[in-house]
């Protein structure tokens, strides 16, 4: 504690004096003056630049220590809904976000989840974690089965932050919400886009949507067995094998191929895709019913 008063009142650097602040706010709670730590984590979070991380980590750990010393949800919110407003730019105001969120959801309160973005959001509008705003409280109305209410949040971030940080999980969670409603046409269109997102760089490896493999799949599914269409159904499933190759769903995807083809009455065409499973798959959990098939 002595060699942080001393940093505090002889650096050079506003930085490391500010640290140093941040330290004695620490050894201050450890020691159990949640007052006297309350008092110089606010301090530092008030007068800093929005781009300051330590006036941002200032705010959230002000707000943990509240939140573990007594029962003032109130203040907790406060000082959280503080630190969004104030350091929007800053990964403290994702986490801070997340446990606004996930408190108005332990509340089972739709009402409370829709207040929290209608209270945030004008004064970060033009910030990155707007974008997150809205993907975390439309996830947690999910979570309470509030489905029409995720849907329109999730709507309305497309529509505002429709190359935000979250855009991909946004379309992604709305279109599982389509498909729950049987909105095929919705769901279709959501989960082209998703598919779509396939890049490999030869610098940097690959920008592919961790939601682009599932996707190709559900369209896949989507033909097969509500629609119909095997023709699709295929094509869909053929692209999966080209642009997924030894992805987890890659035999899910052949085997659809199978399917299709047999649902589709070509028996010769069938019995063949079902040799090629079973050569090309033999350790497939399909890979029984394909050899008892061809059997």
């Amino acid at each position: 504690e002595e060699r942080y008063r001393q940093l505090r009142d002889s650096a050079e650097s506003a930085r490391d004096r500010r640290d140093a602040r941040l330290q004695l706010a620490r050894i201050a709670a450890q020691q159990g003056h949640v007052e006297e730590a309350l008092e110089t984590y606010e301090a530092l979070g008030a007068k800093s630049p929005h781009d300051d991380v330590i006036g941002a980590r200032a705010l959230w750990e002000a707000s943990t220590l509240l939140e573990e010393a007594r029962d003032v949800p109130e203040r907790v919110r406060t000082l959280r809904t503080t630190l969004v407003r104030r350091y929007p730019g800053s990964t403290w105001a994702e986490t801070a976000v997340d446990a606004l969120a996930a408190e108005a959801r332990e509340r089972n309160s739709p009402e409370a989840l829709r207040s929290l973005v209608s209270t945030l959001h004008p004064d970060i509008e033009d910030t990155p974690v707007a974008d997150y705003l809205h993907f975390e409280v439309a996830r947690e109305l999910e979570t309470i089965d509030a489905s029409d209410d995720a849907r329109k949040l999730y709507q309305r971030q497309l529509r505002r932050y429709p190359d935000g940080s979250k855009a991909d999980d946004a379309e992604w969670r709305l279109a599982q919400l389509h498909l729950a409603d049987q909105r095929w046409s919705d769901a279709i269109e959501l989960l082209r886009r998703v598919a779509e997102r396939v890049q490999i760089s030869w610098f940097a490896g690959t920008y592919t949507s961790p939601w682009a493999s599932p996707a190709r799949y559900r369209l896949g599914f989507l033909y097969l067995t509500h629609l119909s269409d095997y023709e699709r159904a295929i094509a869909h499933f053929r692209q999966h094998l080209s642009d997924f190759d030894g992805n987890r769903l890659t035999d899910d995807a052949a085997w659809g191929i199978v399917e299709a083809h047999r649902l589709a009455g070509r028996q010769q065409r069938y019995r063949d895709e079902l040799r090629t499973f079973v050569e090309t798959y033999p350790e497939s959990r399909y890979a029984r019913e394909a050899r008892e098939r061809l059997e």
